[in-house]
């Protein structure tokens, strides 16, 4: 069955200062759609109004034919949320964590059980720390356990802010491969991301945030071919944070 997640006309603002102007974007399943920009132009404002923490001024987002301005807690049922390591319970090991999310879900406890030890085998390599609380877990170890809290419910649409951000290079690639799998599964995927090595690997849409405005909405096989679009350097400045890192990343995948 085709679902659409509907973003239309989105305004927002924080103390009458615009943050977001005119959004409008549809995101079909199967879909990984990536939204790249600057620190500051609403990439996280957006993954806010989508989850909820926060209200636009105008517009509406819709999926299906569920809207999720006025039936929030159906919608809520139905994401998976990772974007910030702030929101962890760090009293709590990663099971106490995932067995606690998974009651708030309905979840049976036999099945969050195994559901939470399928995610900490796939994402973590060592295991010998895992049942510490979670404020002794590294950096990367917070990064897992927010993964592997956002995908616990097998929820229809991940919405994810900078993904990749402390995990290794290994990590990285196995969340790569972790995303693919829930694609292929018709999944809705709404990620943040700098890293265009990764992104390259993953994404099927794009969408390039600036100045409070989607400036560019396509698919990532029609903005890889444009080859045009990035050979202008102030737009390139623009769009990548003036990242000489992600300019030969670039530079590389386009060739």
């Amino acid at each position: 069955m085709k679902a659409t997640l509907s973003i239309k006309g989105i305004f927002k603002s924080y103390n009458t200062a615009p943050v977001l102007e005119d959004i409008n974007i549809e995101i079909q399943n199967g879909d990984i759609y990536t939204l790249i920009g600057k620190n500051g132009v609403g990439k996280t404002t957006l993954l806010d109004l989508l989850v909820g923490l926060s209200m636009p001024d105008l517009g509406e987002i819709i999926f299906n034919d569920l809207h999720v301005q006025t039936q929030s807690q159906a919608w809520k049922k139905s994401i998976g949320v990772a974007l910030t390591t702030d929101h962890l319970i760090e009293t709590l090991s990663i099971n106490e964590y995932l067995t606690l999310l998974g009651g708030i879900y309905g979840l049976e406890k036999q099945k969050t059980r195994n559901r939470a030890a399928s995610l900490i085998r796939f994402f973590f390599e060592e295991t010998e720390n895992i049942n510490k609380p979670i404020k002794a877990y590294s950096s990367g170890m917070k990064k897992k356990t927010l993964l592997c809290a956002a995908f616990i419910h097998n929820p229809d649409i991940l919405l994810l802010d900078e993904p990749f951000t402390f995990l290794d290079p290994a990590a990285c690639s196995r969340l790569c491969e972790f995303l693919n799998m829930q694609k292929e599964q018709g999944k809705i995927i709404i990620l943040s991301s700098h890293d265009l090595l990764y992104i390259d690997k993953i994404a099927t849409r794009i969408g390039i945030l600036d100045n409070k405005r989607l400036i560019l909405d396509q698919t990532y096989k029609e903005f890889k071919l444009e080859n045009d679009f990035f050979k202008d350097n102030k737009m390139l400045k623009q769009v990548l944070n003036y990242d000489s890192k992600n300019l030969e990343v670039l530079e590389e995948i386009l060739k």
